[in-house]
């Protein structure tokens, strides 16, 4: 008898427990679901919509970009900017700004390599430097301008002039440049063109000296003169930045000849003597560009300017 109340015992106990289990798996899974519910009321509560839709059609709404209608309109002033510059300097440049040559009545009798070799060139650039060119020769000067009158001065041509000006044509047809003088009742035609420089070919035996190749400056605070023999045969001289010739050169161990264009071909030959960063040319000596006693002789000669 009392081994079949202890198993009943058992078994009530066991289904009570049973009982107990579900009842709280239950109740978890109420309360766990209870929180879901309130965490998605809460996230529903707080969180906006990124995209709006229509009623009618439940489609996005597209945001209008209203930056496009400046960046079209910017874009078309420019352009129409570009457009009138154009046409103002192909059909409206009085400027006498550009490159021109002498009318010479004699030039449809020549070939284009003969009149390049006898033609000169006035340059004027737009910060007031005046060039002139002749041959393979630059002379550099300077201009000014008054309403319609020009003044030029090349110290190194002897050029001093003022003359009335006036520019006309255009880039299809071909700009006119004349200049007038009624002092002495002169008038100069030009057009306007670009330069075209004589050739000059170097030696077919030509041969660099190592110890000559560079460039060399003698300075003496009144005189600036610069040779630069290049390697490959060809050489550039200028004179106190106004005077500039280009031209080939060959050398021996004590002799340069150096071929440039005038107004035909010129050559002059001089001796030399080279040690390290000194140059002797015609008694006078030439530094080497860069070097240390070429820095100092600089340096020297305008301490004792001031």
């Amino acid at each position: 008898m009392d081994e079949n109340k202890e198993f009943l015992t058992s078994e009530n106990t066991e289904e009570t427990l049973e009982s107990k289990t579900t009842d709280v798996e239950d109740a978890v899974q109420e309360n766990s679901a209870s929180v879901f519910a309130d965490e998605l009321a809460e996230i529903g509560e707080d969180t906006v919509s990124p995209v709006e839709y229509n009623a009618d059609n439940l489609q996005p709404k597209k945001k209008k970009h209203f930056i496009q209608v400046p960046i079209i309109i910017s874009f078309i002033i420019v352009v129409g900017v570009a457009l009138g510059f154009l046409v103002f300097k192909c059909f409206f440049n009085t400027s006498i700004i550009g490159t021109w040559a002498i009318e010479d009545p004699t030039e449809s009798e020549t070939t284009a390599d003969e009149a390049s070799t006898v033609k000169t060139y006035y340059v004027f650039e737009d910060d007031g430097v005046l060039s002139l060119s002749y041959g393979t020769m630059k002379y550099v000067g300077s201009y000014t301008l008054s309403g319609n009158e020009v003044t030029m001065e090349i110290n190194s041509a002897n050029l001093y002039a003022t003359f009335e000006f006036s520019v006309t044509g255009n880039v299809f047809t071909g700009r006119t440049l004349t200049f007038e003088d009624s002092t002495y009742d002169t008038e100069y035609t030009f057009h306007s063109t670009s330069i075209k420089a004589p050739k000059l070919k170097v030696d077919e035996d030509f041969k660099p000296n190592d110890k000559l190749t560079g460039e060399w400056n003698y300075y003496d605070g009144i005189y600036d003169f610069v040779y630069k023999f290049n390697s490959n045969g060809t050489v550039s001289i200028s004179q106190n930045n106004m005077l500039f010739v280009d031209g080939v050169y060959s050398c021996t161990d004590n002799i340069i000849t150096i071929r440039y264009y005038a107004d035909s071909e010129q050559t002059m030959e001089f001796e030399y003597e080279v040690d390290d960063d000194s140059l002797i040319i015609n008694g006078l000596q030439y530094l080497r560009v860069g070097s240390a006693s070429a820095d100092e002789a600089r340096k020297t000669v305008s301490e004792l300017a001031w």
